[in-house]
């Protein structure tokens, strides 16, 4: 299952979207898959939009920003919902891209559906809609096409190694043949696949539908992105600055916090501290979203801000509150906190001081398979105030910590312990914890990871 999960999240990474792969903290906590967008219902149908859909009330969704697992998930579900001799909802896109695999999914599903494909939101006013990226994944797919704007470029992953540091990687060549040939399939004239090889993944090639013009003369019906000449709400203009973009992207994330969406808070706080919007990292407006979130009991925000509160990040340093925190995530089931909780638990910081609490929540943490959690079992071993003495599994949680953890301070002080136990072991304990180390799987691995900072 675990090998399963790995795989989905690098083809929910491919694509000419771009996604934001955190990696490597004992700090933040990331979803190592890949950034969601968020869909938008009516009213009437937010509280639970697939029983709303088996009911026939689902009559319009719109796909607000980055696309990714969340719209993944949606649409498998409608898709499930909605029996084959029923229509399906209109879709409507404003989106600046994100998953590729994500967008060809949904795709397929609109195909087989026979759906229409809109510009714009009916839900959520946008001065600057679009459909760029993986966004046009979607719309390929659609039988009916009235979008405005498409805008393509090569696929690409964005890796976040600290604050300013993007690191973009081509999608593998592969990946970019199953775009190909996707869009080949859904019609699409073949000479888009030499406009996406010649624009960069840091550029884009935008074709637009301009109202009045001839139709035929126009590039985004030659290629077929669109191929109605019904009218859409605002379409995204050509004399947009890139600052106006920004503030439209910008303004989605807010737009979808509003709506209810606790990834689009996971998302914009990204874009905050991890400065892919040209940010500083800003901690004190971070804050005040992760609060939201914390407010709604999402165990994500929790666990990010009470990060930011036990290292005093935007905010005054504050453990206990820290504590409590990361116990109210922890409850909820993420093995980051529980790791976290269980640690303050164990050191008496911010909390009372409880071994048994601390065994119990660091090792639930370690049967998610939380590295960080290998990691406290390692030093509680070294320490000798907790287990009876094991050597051989104590080198067992060490070499696990240290096969898993990302490169950093923890990972380093991880290593020097491992280097204490091997010598006590003898070469046929080694073996034996080596086995230990092979056969170790977590009873229920998790996606959401630490990683070795506190700091965005």
């Amino acid at each position: 299952m675990a090998e399963k999960a790995k795989e989905l999240a690098m083809k929910l990474a491919t694509g000419f979207g771009g996604i934001f792969i955190l990696v490597s903290l004992t700090g933040l906590c990331s979803n190592t898959g890949p950034a969601s967008a968020y869909p938008v219902v009516s009213d009437e149908c937010k509280a639970d939009p697939v029983a709303c859909a088996k009911d026939g009330k689902l009559e319009a969704v719109s796909i607000f920003g980055q696309i990714g697992y969340e719209d993944f998930k949606f649409f498998n579900a409608i898709d499930e919902a909605i029996p084959s001799d029923k229509p399906f909802p209109k879709i409507y896109v404003d989106s600046e891209g994100g998953s590729g695999y994500t967008g060809i999914t949904i795709g397929r599903i609109l195909r087989k559906r026979h759906a229409t494909v809109e510009g714009g939101s009916p839900f959520i006013a946008d001065p600057f809609v679009e459909c760029s990226s993986a966004c046009a994944f979607v719309v390929a797919g659609a039988t009916t096409r009235i979008v405005d704007h498409i805008g393509v470029h090569q696929g690409h992953l964005s890796i976040f190694h600290g604050p300013r540091n993007w690191h973009y990687d081509p999608v593998p060549d592969e990946a970019t043949e199953e775009d190909f040939t996707y869009l080949s399939e859904m019609g699409i004239d073949p000479e888009i696949r030499e406009i996406i090889k010649a624009t960069p993944s840091d550029k884009m090639a935008d074709f637009y539908f301009v109202q009045g013009q001839p139709e035929a003369e126009q590039k985004i019906v030659k290629l077929g992105f669109r191929n109605s000449n019904a009218a859409v709400g605002t379409p995204l203009k050509k004399s947009a600055s890139e600052d106006d973009m920004n503030e439209a992207r910008e303004n989605r994330f807010i737009a979808a916090i509003h709506y209810g969406s606790n990834s689009a808070i996971h998302d914009y706080v990204t874009a905050i501290l991890h400065t892919p919007l040209g940010y500083k990292p800003d901690y004190e407006t971070a804050n005040k979203w992760l609060q939201i979130g914390a407010d709604r009991n999402d165990p994500t925000s929790l666990h990010n801000l009470a990060v930011h509160l036990a290292n005093g990040l935007g905010t005054k340093r504050n453990v206990v509150l820290a504590a409590q925190y990361f116990l109210r995530a922890a409850r909820l089931g993420l093995a980051a906190s529980e790791n976290n909780v269980g640690w303050h638990y164990y050191k008496g910081d911010g909390i009372k001081r409880s071994v048994p609490d601390a065994v119990f929540w660091i090792t639930r943490s370690a049967e998610q398979g939380e590295p960080f959690a290998y990691g406290s079992l390692c030093e509680m071993y070294d320490a000798g105030d907790t287990f009876a003495k094991d050597n051989v599994e104590a080198y067992k949680w060490c070499k696990l910590a240290v096969d898993q953890e990302p490169d950093g301070q923890v990972k380093q002080n991880d290593v020097k312990i491992l280097e204490r136990f091997k010598h006590k072991l003898t070469p046929q304990d080694i073996e034996i914890g080596d086995a230990l180390v092979t056969g170790w799987k977590p009873l229920k691995p998790t996606n959401v990871h630490m990683r070795d900072k506190a700091d965005g």
